[in-house]
């Protein structure tokens, strides 16, 4: 009673009754030095977030998400990355939106849906090793499937559409993290780099909405979330400035080795922090 439902998960701000005035005075106190401790570091990462998607058209998540983990709890850290997620999407898609085309971008969407739910329940529910682990196999995956196939491509159909909408939801509700299924998918596709950005900067403003409400509901966005999100705002712009500076000057090569290069460093970053425990 008096507790915030979440509060054996991020125990420090909502575990106190209301009814002692000088305890919340204590707590609220713990609240503001834990948010002070840590907002230059939240900042650097929503930085390099911002940076990242501004080069690349993902990475957000797959950049902030690890870092992140290193000093906050998931569950902090998820909702947060989904703030800066829309709002990095928004930004490009100011530059993109001639590109966009619905009829790609609707189908991956519709099939990620009853994916996301599930994701939502199994962050609740499943230990945060696991989901870590999860996350850093993914993300060593995807760079070693690009490596071996050296980046071929080839034209799916609808299965795999559907396939890779629905696990990108579960990733998505999950860890926030639902780039790798519909990235691969798109990167296989004979499509131009432009066109690649578009397709997954207009898939994740979409899904992204809805990603956004499903945790809403869930009561993910502590007051904790929502004061790390509007100090680190400006950083997330900065860093999405200096990202399309530097995607305007790299031809197709360069750009894909920095992608895969980037993605195998996080994912081992990932795997070596859920190996040593959270």
């Amino acid at each position: 009673m008096g507790g915030h439902p979440l509060g054996p998960f991020l125990g420090w701000q909502f575990c106190h009754h209301r009814r002692s005035p000088p305890q919340v005075h204590n707590n609220n106190r713990k609240s503001g030095r834990f948010l002070l401790d840590h907002l230059l570091p939240v900042c650097l990462a929503a930085l390099a977030a911002g940076l990242i998607q501004g080069l690349s058209g993902f990475g957000s998540v797959l950049v902030a998400l690890p870092l992140l983990v290193f000093f906050l709890d998931l569950r902090l850290a998820v909702p947060l990355v989904s703030i800066w997620g829309m709002t990095i999407n928004l930004m490009l898609l100011k530059g993109l939106w001639r590109q966009v085309q619905m009829g790609r971008i609707v189908p991956l969407t519709l099939a990620a849906l009853p994916g996301i739910p599930l994701g939502v329940y199994l962050l609740r529910q499943v230990p945060v090793r696991l989901l870590e682990f999860l996350l850093g196999a993914i993300l060593i995956g995807f760079a070693a499937y690009f490596l071996l196939s050296r980046g071929r491509t080839r034209a799916l159909g609808r299965g795999w559409e559907i396939l890779a909408g629905f696990l990108s939801g579960c990733l998505g509700g999950s860890l926030a993290a639902s780039g790798p299924p519909v990235i691969i998918y798109s990167a296989l596709q004979p499509w131009g780099k432009d066109a690649i950005k578009a397709t997954l900067t207009g898939y994740f403003a979409l899904s992204g909405l809805i990603i956004l409400a499903v945790q809403a509901w869930h009561r993910l966005f502590t007051r904790t979330v929502l004061l790390y999100g509007v100090f680190s705002i400006p950083f997330i712009f900065l860093g999405v400035i200096v990202g399309l500076w530097f995607y305007r000057r790299l031809d197709t090569s360069r750009y894909r080795q920095v992608i895969i290069g980037l993605i195998t460093l996080l994912g081992l970053l990932t795997l070596g922090k859920a190996w040593g425990g959270s």
